[in-house]
């Protein structure tokens, strides 16, 4: 696994511990996705601080989330210490996307337009919110879009664009 930051991509969150053998609940940033099961190892990563190499020693699926023991976590209080750590893999391991598709890393950065071609500004992040992910858009006025057809219309990452139905000026 390659160790520069910068090539990281983000699976998911550690949420909390669970149980007390060690484990912790890791929200996916994919519901349905099952990527975390292609790795012997991971990145973890505190929001003040350097990503760190750790091994997966078991993982498996529990509703919507991975129960994960991670590699020197023994008990429940080594799993709290986790709770809230962003679970990363390099970008180059990832299979590329099928047609259509893209990682929601390949967002941030692209220029954001109206359907007119009026340039809004660039994403700057993409969050979840619970029911769908949302577009977070910096620009002479900042705003927040839910990724969702209704007002996502069109995202072309090659051409570094997304196209999006502006909102109402307040």
């Amino acid at each position: 696994m390659a160790d520069d930051p910068q090539r990281l991509v983000r699976l998911g969150k550690v949420t909390r511990a669970h149980g007390i053998r060690g484990e912790v609940t890791v929200r996916p940033d994919q519901a349905d996705s099952s990527s975390l099961f292609a790795f012997e190892e991971v990145f973890l990563k505190a929001s003040d601080g350097e990503p760190e190499r750790v091994k997966i020693d078991a993982a498996r699926t529990a509703h919507e989330s991975w129960l994960v023991r991670f590699a020197g976590c023994l008990d429940r209080t080594a799993a709290e210490r986790l709770a809230g750590r962003e679970v990363l893999v390099p970008r180059e391991s990832l299979p590329p996307p099928g047609e259509g598709e893209f990682y929601a890393d390949d967002l941030v950065g692209l220029e954001v337009r109206s359907a007119d071609g009026q340039v809004l500004g660039k994403v700057v992040r993409l969050f979840d919110a619970g029911a769908v992910p949302v577009l977070e858009i910096e620009g002479p006025r900042s705003f927040q879009v839910p990724l969702v057809d209704t007002f996502v219309r069109k995202i072309d990452v090659a051409a570094g664009v997304v196209e999006v139905e502006a909102p109402e000026e307040e």
